[in-house]
């Protein structure tokens, strides 16, 4: 039992580490295309 739980709670700490990051990554290409934009 333990080990089950254990193991479920780091899979979500490394699902919401890549949910952060991927949100991270989105964030700046839209700063990016905004950049872009106001270049232009």
């Amino acid at each position: 039992m333990h080990y089950k739980v254990f193991n479920k709670r780091v899979l979500n700490q490394i699902l919401s580490k890549i949910k952060k990051t991927k949100r991270v990554c989105f964030k700046y290409l839209e700063y990016g295309n905004l950049m872009k934009i106001s270049l232009e």
